[in-house]
């Protein structure tokens, strides 16, 4: 099944599923995440999902799963060991100066609107219901501008050490 097909089948039930999503959250941003974990959820299985899948009761049992799992998730503990910490390996996972300044010129490389989304929501860490008010965009849609922009981001970022 390829994205319009998904659109097609699973769009339709957005209202139904975000209210589903806000009983079970709350508040509007959690539930917008809930549901972009279902959707991606079904995205993942869209190869595996038939017909029985275009029914309200299965999506919506989709959208609790993922509540679930979410707040098992937020369940686990860590124990706190007051000791002195484990010294850091070398490799920490954290890009160093040179590749910070690789990935903001490649931010620099993005559309204006992305690149001032990206900045104001990861730099100035800017909330996503302030960045909605500020810009007149959706959550929605801030959203989904940032997940594409970001999608951009990571395939130059793999493009250019890939031929490394």
């Amino acid at each position: 099944m390829n994205s319009a097909e998904f659109k097609r089948r699973f769009v339709p039930y957005y209202q139904v599923l975000y209210r589903v999503a806000f009983q079970l959250t709350g508040n509007a941003p959690d539930a917008e995440d809930l549901l972009h974990d279902a959707y991606l959820k079904l995205w993942k299985k869209r190869d595996r999902l038939g017909d029985a899948a275009l029914n309200e009761r299965y999506l919506a049992a989709v959208v609790k799963n993922c509540h679930i799992d979410r707040l098992r998730a937020g369940r686990q503990e860590v124990p706190l060991d007051l000791q002195d910490p484990p010294e850091c390996p070398a490799d920490d996972g954290l890009p160093d100066s040179g590749q910070l300044r690789e990935l903001m010129r490649l931010v620099d490389k993005l559309p204006a609107r992305e690149q001032q989304l990206l900045k104001a929501r990861f730099l100035e860490e800017i909330p996503y219901d302030q960045l909605s008010r500020q810009t007149g965009l959706t959550e929605v849609n801030l959203r989904q501008i940032l997940f594409r922009a970001r999608n951009k981001l990571k395939r130059q970022w793999k493009k250019i050490h890939r031929t490394r």
